[in-house]
């Protein structure tokens, strides 16, 4: 069933039955064709879209949160390391010494959760940017196949 178009050349409406444009010649049905063509593929590509936006902003969200654990980390062993001092200044006797070996085990698991995040959050950009490759080489050849197909209808 027809239906007004824009063209894609001089954007004024045309029908999508007609063969060219009215107003600048281009050739509406190789357009017309193309588009239906190339719609499941548009579609493919905007879900891939939308795929790495969440894989991007899960990412940047998974970071903050290991971020944030490993500050706690830093934060709580230099607590303990001052706890540690205290400690051995008013009983050095009766000190076992938990709040160094604590503070110490705090400082491990914070580096430890430091170093995942980096190593994460380069692994995941390094698969965006991968796909993101590969979405572009597809986005090049429907253009290529669009460009070819009003090269071929006579435009």
């Amino acid at each position: 069933m027809p239906h007004l178009i824009h063209c894609p050349s001089c954007r004024k409406e045309v029908s999508s039955d007609a063969i060219r444009c009215p107003h600048c010649g281009r050739n509406i049905r190789s357009y017309v064709k193309a588009r239906a063509y190339n719609k499941p593929h548009d579609d493919a590509i905007s879900k891939a879209a939308g795929i790495i936006c969440l894989v991007i902003i899960g990412s940047l969200l998974l970071t903050l949160f290991a971020a944030s654990v490993s500050v706690f980390f830093f934060v709580t062993s230099s607590s303990n390391y001052e706890m540690h001092e205290i400690a051995e200044e008013l009983s050095v006797e009766k000190y076992d010494g938990h709040y160094k070996s604590t503070a110490d085990a705090l400082r491990v698991v914070g580096t430890v959760s430091a170093i995942v995040t980096v190593a994460l959050g380069i692994f995941l950009t390094f698969v965006s940017v991968k796909v993101s490759k590969k979405q572009a080489q597809i986005i090049k050849k429907e253009k290529a196949l669009l460009l070819s197909e009003e090269y071929f209808s006579g435009k």
